[in-house]
């Protein structure tokens, strides 16, 4: 990887979200009942540190190139796996890259989001194992049927935003984007410190009474690039909020 004109595109960051089914996500978030704000209220640093944190879908060659270099470097350097490579791959070029950028406009995390109708294997799938999501279907016993299942993979962030707030972020718009291509499950790979991560989709969409799993019972393959490192299937459904959905619109 090499080093990184750190300029970034000022349309992308200034983009407006568009209306679709997620609407309904959004208005969790918006109901004024729930975030209303005392006159003269005392704004704490939190707060202030969140409002500068900006997560977004992104194409722009520039922040990609900043979120390839930080996976690069966090999963080499903090995580110790010396041949991984975080350059662009086609699993990037398939699905869609999600970053979050500080009040400079720097990239500070980011994750990979793809759909079950996009590829036949995820990325953190093997071919011809039993280490593929249909398996984990069949083990927890749910028909997937035809439904779209999305996985998360690639998930960054920068040390001084591992305070839950980048994280939090970019979680809410792997959740917008997951609603608005109608995926029932949401799926991720990772080491058990890093799997309670996911549980933060079911939190953002709490009024639906959502449910993640960690599928202990189901540990994953121990792959050399990654040291040989126990991972887990985390599992999010979202099929109390499509029912919820359909019910409303029928």
């Amino acid at each position: 990887m090499k080093a990184l004109n750190l300029s970034f595109a000022e349309n992308e960051f200034n983009s407006q979200p568009v209306k679709t089914i997620a609407n309904q996500f959004l208005d969790i978030k918006n109901n004024p009942e729930e975030n209303s704000v005392e006159e003269n209220k005392v704004v704490s640093i939190q707060d202030l540190h969140r409002a500068e944190v900006k997560a977004f879908v992104t194409k722009d060659k520039n922040l990609l190139q900043q979120y390839y270099q930080l996976r690069h470097d966090i999963c080499t350097a903090e995580n110790g796996w010396k041949d991984y490579d975080g350059s662009e791959n086609e699993f990037d070029r398939q699905g869609k890259i999600i970053v979050a950028t500080d009040k400079t406009g720097m990239v500070i995390g980011g994750a990979r989001l793809m759909f079950s109708d996009m590829r036949e294997y995820l990325y953190g799938e093997t071919e011809g194992t039993q280490f593929t999501y249909k398996n984990v279907f069949k083990f927890l016993g749910i028909d997937i049927g035809n439904k779209i299942y999305g996985e998360i993979a690639s998930f960054v962030m920068k040390a001084d935003y591992r305070d839950r707030i980048g994280v939090e972020k970019i979680i809410e718009i792997l959740s917008e984007e997951s609603i608005k291509h109608r995926c029932y499950y949401v799926m991720g790979v990772s080491f058990l410190s890093r799997c309670r991560n996911y549980k933060l989709i079911s939190s953002n969409l709490k009024s639906y009474k959502l449910k993640t799993e960690i599928v202990m019972k189901y540990p994953w393959i121990e792959k050399e690039l990654y040291n040989y490192v126990k991972t887990f299937v985390t599992i999010t459904s979202l099929e109390n909020y499509f029912i919820h959905y359909d019910s409303k619109n029928d």
